[in-house]
């Protein structure tokens, strides 16, 4: 296993230097029709992150035994899609900071934030479908889901009561989210790859399976993080504590049949539930990462694949994932 570790770290470092190294040509000439501080201004924002999804379109496709090259386009039209998403979500949930540094909205306004987002948007569609049919629907399906999961998403403890009225099934409404939310993205990523090296429809669909559980896996990690913070209930924001009325009731509708009247879990309630909450967390991540590997069984054997096997389990914590190569550095 310890080939595939130090391995895998030195193949995903290197699809990051890859992708790093073409992003901002590649992204200042997505943007080539706007003025060029402007252009500037997208390339800064694209280009920085982790560049996850990105480099999961490069990876699929090199399993694949595809041209690194055919997927590049897709790689940054998708990394542009989660920037744009990025910029609405800090407008909504009044996130000021993003990554250290002061978000957009706070820089720019929230009407010329919206408007950004919206513009990155509308071209990565563009190059995408300047690419191929293909790409662009599966890029607009994911597109599509975000923005219904977030508009669906509550904002404060009182929407997530509504929610869970209208659906007491507290597993459905966060499964909902985190495919919604992260899952679909990673998906599209994935199954962009599969299209840059021209797999047939049975394999797309595999590789689709195999981001959208991946990402749902991440994104549960992202939330057991929050849980386990140290922040006090009265410390957590609205978003945070709606986050948590949605978790409470998703640990309670996994135990047990649950009615309208004892679905939510009151931020108040925190220390109690956080333990039963983070046991549950850590179940549901490690069953995600399982169904992710299950969905490459039908990938053509080879070490690339490998590679592409520990990337799950290499995306969340150890503690979640249980034994697992050690996280990709930051591209």
């Amino acid at each position: 296993m310890e080939w595939v570790d130090e391995g895998f770290a030195r193949y995903w470092g290197g699809l990051g230097e890859q992708l790093t190294a073409c992003m901002r040509p590649m992204t200042l000439s997505f943007f080539s029709g706007i003025p060029p501080c402007d252009a500037r201004t997208v390339a800064d924002l694209v280009g920085d992150g982790k560049k996850l999804r990105g480099c999961l379109v490069l990876a699929v496709c090199d399993a694949l035994g595809g041209r690194m090259e055919e997927a590049l386009t897709a790689a940054v039209a998708v990394e542009c899609v989660q920037a744009a998403s990025l910029i609405h979500d800090d407008l909504v949930d009044d996130d000021a900071v993003r990554r250290d540094r002061p978000a957009t909205w706070i820089v720019q306004g929230g009407r010329r934030a919206v408007l950004l987002g919206d513009l990155i948007f509308a071209t990565a569609l563009h190059k995408s479908a300047e690419a191929g049919r293909e790409q662009v629907l599966v890029l607009t399906k994911a597109i599509a889901l975000m923005a219904a999961g977030a508009y669906r998403e509550p904002l404060d403890p009182v929407e997530t009561q509504a929610l869970l009225q209208l659906r007491p099934r507290g597993r459905a409404v966060y499964e909902y989210i985190i495919q919604t939310k992260t899952g679909a993205l990673f998906a599209a990523a994935a199954e962009l790859g599969a299209v840059a090296a021209a797999a047939p429809p049975e394999v797309r669909a595999a590789a689709a399976a195999f981001g959208a559980r991946m990402g749902e896996a991440y994104q549960m990690a992202d939330d057991l993080a929050d849980l386990v913070s140290p922040l006090a209930p009265a410390d957590l924001s609205p978003q945070q504590s709606a986050a948590l009325e949605i978790l409470g009731a998703c640990v309670k509708a996994a135990a047990q049949e649950t009615t309208p009247a004892d679905t939510a879990t009151a931020a108040s309630d925190f220390p109690a539930v956080a333990g039963d909450l983070a046991g549950s967390l850590q179940r549901a991540i490690r069953q995600r990462v399982r169904l992710a590997l299950q969905a490459l069984g039908i990938f053509p054997q080879g070490p690339r694949l490998a590679f592409l096997r520990a990337l799950p389990g290499a995306l969340v914590r150890p503690v979640a994932a249980g034994p697992q190569p050690a996280p990709p550095p930051d591209a």
